[in-house]
C-alpha cells in the first residue's frame, strides 16, 4: 500500500480519547483496518474504519474533527440473513419492517457512521472527497425461496404487492425487504458540521427489488441542534439526501429536560415547541429516490444557495419525489421558521416544494420564507409549490422583499400550461 502507517489498536485510541476532552483531530486512516480499509482510492471497503472512527469520537462525546483526505472512500456492509441465522453482532441490524406486517429482512446491514448525544464535532473533506456506497447492495422488496430460504427474485416495482400492503401476510407470506441504512447519522447532538464532501448513494449500482420506502439516506439529523451542512453533495440515495427529523411528542415534560445536549430555544409563539437552529449552505441534494431534503421535525432551518433537483427522477422513486418536503407534526417537534435564500428546485419527478399533508395533519407549520428561489417543472408536473391543507397556510401569488421571492419557471416547452396549485407562504 502506498501509505503504510502503524495501526493503533482501537482500545488504545478510546483510552486516549477519554483521558482528554480537548478538541482532537484525526484522519480516517488513523483508524485503518488490518485489511487496508481507511484509505481512499482503492477497492477496499472502508466501512469498518468509519465505524471505528465513530466509536472513538462517541467515547469522547464528540469534541473533535474527522478529516477525510481527497479521493474516494467506500462504505456499505450487508450480509444475507435468512431465517434461523445466529444473533447479530453489535452494530448490525435486520429489522422487521414495517411495524405490524411481518416482512422480515433478507439481509443484515451494519450501521454507518453514527453519533449520539455528542457536541462540537466536524467531518471535513477536501477539494475532491467522496464517500460512496459499494456496488451490489440489496435495496427494496424481494421474494425468497420457501425451501432453500435463498433470494429467488425481485418483485416488479409498482405492479406487485410490497411490504407496506395490508394484505401482504395473506397474499405473499414470503415477501422480504432489504435496506441499506444511513451513511451519517447524528442523534440528540449539538454543533455538528459536515463540510466539503460528496456523498454518493450509488443506487444505480444497487441490486433493486420492488417498491421501497425505508432507510437509504445520506445524512440523518435526528432532534439535533445548530448543525451545519456546508458544501455537501448528497446524491443517488434510495430515499433522501438529507433527512431532518424527530418524534418527541410529550407536551408535559420539556424536551430539554429529557435531552439536555441539544441547545434549543423555546418558541415564544407556540407553547412547547423548541427551535433547533440548523443551517444548510452551498450544497446539492440531487437524484435521490424520494426527496432532496425531508424536513419533518426540528423548527428553525436556514438554507442558502442550495440545489434540490432531479429527485425521484432516477432509477428508483417513491412518493412524493420532490426537491423539498416540509411535513411535520404538532408538539415540540413542530416544523416552523424556515428561510430559503437563492435555492433552486428544478426538474423533480413530483413537485419542487411540497407541504401537502399526505400522511398527517402537518399541525402548526408556519413562517417559511423563500427568497429569490427558482422552481421549475419536469415533464407534465406542476411548476409551483404544492400545499394548502396544512393549518396556517395563506394563499400568496407573489411577494416582494426587494426582489422576487420566488421565480416560478415556465412549463416545459411544447406542453400546455396545466392548472397547478398556487404559491404559498406559511405565516
Amino acid at each position: 500500500m502506498a501509505h503504510l502507517k502503524k495501526l493503533l489498536p482501537l482500545s488504545l485510541l478510546l483510552t486516549t480519547a477519554t483521558a482528554s476532552l480537548a478538541q482532537e483531530t484525526r484522519y480516517l486512516d488513523d483508524f485503518a483496518t488490518p485489511g487496508g480499509g481507511g484509505y481512499p482510492n482503492d477497492t477496499i471497503n472502508d466501512h469498518e474504519a468509519f465505524v471505528d472512527a465513530a466509536a472513538f469520537f462517541q467515547a469522547r462525546n464528540g469534541d473533535g474533527t474527522l478529516i477525510l483526505r481527497n479521493g474516494e472512500y467506500i462504505m456499505g456492509a450487508q450480509q444475507l440473513h435468512p431465517a434461523g441465522s445466529p444473533p447479530l453482532a453489535a452494530g448490525w441490524e435486520a429489522d422487521v419492517y414495517p411495524p405490524g406486517y411481518p416482512c422480515q429482512s433478507v439481509v443484515a446491514n451494519q450501521r454507518g457512521f453514527r453519533l449520539d448525544n455528542c457536541t462540537n464535532f466536524t467531518i471535513k473533506g477536501g477539494a475532491n472527497t467522496k464517500v460512496r456506497y459499494r456496488d451490489c447492495l440489496l435495496y427494496g422488496t424481494f421474494l425468497r425461496d420457501e425451501e432453500t430460504d435463498s433470494v429467488l427474485s425481485a418483485v416488479a416495482a409498482n405492479s406487485c404487492i410490497t411490504c407496506g400492503d395490508s394484505l401482504k401476510p395473506i397474499l405473499e407470506p414470503n415477501l422480504m425487504h432489504a435496506k441499506v441504512g444511513i451513511m451519517f447519522y447524528f442523534s440528540h447532538c449539538d454543533s455538528i458540521a459536515v463540510r466539503d464532501v460528496e456523498l454518493d448513494g450509488n443506487i444505480d449500482a444497487a441490486i433493486l427489488g420492488g417498491s421501497s420506502f425505508w432507510d437509504d439516506d445520506g445524512i440523518m439529523i435526528w432532534e439535533s441542534s445548530r448543525c451545519d451542512i456546508d458544501n455537501v453533495y448528497a446524491h443517488h440515495f434510495g430515499r433522501d439526501g438529507l433527512l431532518i427529523s424527530g418524534s418527541y411528542n410529550n407536551d408535559t415534560i420539556p424536551f430539554q429536560d429529557v435531552y439536555p445536549i441539544p441547545v434549543v430555544e423555546p418558541d415564544p409563539d407556540s407553547s412547547g415547541t423548541v427551535i433547533f437552529n440548523n443551517t444548510i449552505r452551498d450544497s446539492r441534494f440531487e437524484w435521490n429516490g424520494r426527496q432532496g431534503i425531508s424536513w419533518t421535525a426540528c423548527a428553525g432551518l436556514d438554507v442558502s444557495d442550495c440545489d434540490m433537483n432531479y429527485n425521484g427522477a432516477g432509477r428508483i422513486t417513491s412518493s412524493p419525489s420532490s426537491g423539498l418536503d416540509i411535513e411535520g407534526g404538532g408538539g415540540p417537534m413542530r416544523v416552523r421558521y424556515g428561510v430559503f435564500d437563492e435555492c433552486r428546485f428544478l426538474h423533480n419527478r413530483g413537485v419542487g416544494i411540497i407541504s401537502d399533508p399526505v400522511s398527517g395533519p402537518c399541525l402548526g407549520q408556519q413562517d417559511f420564507r423563500f427568497n429569490d428561489c427558482l422552481v421549475k417543472a419536469r415533464g407534465e408536473r406542476c411548476r409551483n409549490l404544492a400545499g394548502g391543507k396544512a393549518n396556517g397556510l395563506r394563499e400568496l401569488q407573489r411577494v416582494w422583499h426587494g426582489g422576487p421571492v420566488l421565480r416560478a419557471g415556465g412549463e416545459p416547452k411544447g406542453l400546455p400550461v396545466r392548472p397547478c396549485l398556487p404559491l404559498y407562504q406559511l405565516l
